[in-house]
């Protein structure tokens, strides 16, 4: 009588108001038939949630279909988006290519391909679908600037202090062009354009390529800042176009 206290004593003890104990001589097939329910239950979950996201080739197209939501110039800004991608998987097989590692990171190399595109694709047709619905807006002359000057003195600064390697280079420009086509898909970019990009990534590769005098290289960061400055002095907003939802809410009921 007394060893049947102390167990339900301990019992009591372990388990908490309103939740189920399981007994302590549970079966292995109860035990597993639980298990099994879990993950289910888990992995129903997931597919479903999954399933609310629309990732589907049938999103290209034009404006105004239903289903659609990469409109016009966005395919183009959507193709572009590889760019970067690829800089940053040439860095990495630069950074990981020297001969004497070669071999035990190539299989890491073979993984990290398939596996970067996935994330990439998903991470892009996520930003495209969740901002696909926000009004456009204007970075601004002094954004603009900041955006071409700061990569181009971090490539000069990049030649200088360390080693030289088109993997540095490359993981900068990968850097860049993600951030110009997050830019444009979030719809905070509108007054940035292909003109803007190409200049920027010159700017860049200038910094880090030019490997002449010092008074020379100093001539050409003094031009590119130059140019950058004179973009800011006679920058124009361009006309950004009003928002659909917008013009349904001027129409009278």
């Amino acid at each position: 009588m007394m060893k049947t206290n102390t167990m339900d004593l301990s019992i009591s003890i372990c388990s908490r108001p309103g939740e189920e104990v399981l007994p302590l001589c549970a079966s292995p097939r109860s035990l597993f038939l639980s298990t099994w329910t879990f993950f289910s239950q888990s992995f129903d979950a997931v597919v479903s949630s999954f399933k609310k996201f629309r990732w589907a080739v049938s999103g290209f197209g034009v404006a105004g279909r239903a289903g659609r939501f990469i409109y016009g110039n966005d395919l183009w800004w959507f193709l572009f988006s590889y760019v970067p991608w690829s800089c940053m998987i040439f860095a990495l097989v630069k950074f990981t290519g020297a001969r004497h590692v070669y071999k035990i990171l190539m299989v890491l190399d073979i993984i990290i391909f398939p596996v970067g595109s996935i994330i990439h694709s998903v991470v892009v047709y996520s930003v495209v679908y969740w901002y696909r619905d926000m009004p456009f807006r204007l970075m601004g002359a002094k954004a603009k600037f900041m955006i071409e000057v700061i990569p181009m003195i971090m490539a000069v600064t990049l030649h200088h202090l360390l080693e030289f390697n088109y993997g540095y280079l490359e993981l900068l420009l990968g850097f860049s062009t993600y951030f110009y086509t997050f830019a444009h898909f979030t719809h905070v970019a509108y007054d940035i354009g292909v003109k803007d990009i190409l200049v920027g990534l010159v700017m860049q590769v200038l910094g880090y390529m030019l490997n002449v005098e010092l008074l020379v290289r100093a001539l050409a960061l003094s031009f590119c800042l130059g140019y950058s400055f004179y973009r800011y002095v006679t920058y124009c907003a361009p006309e950004v176009p009003v928002h659909s939802k917008k013009e349904l809410e001027r129409l009278p009921c």
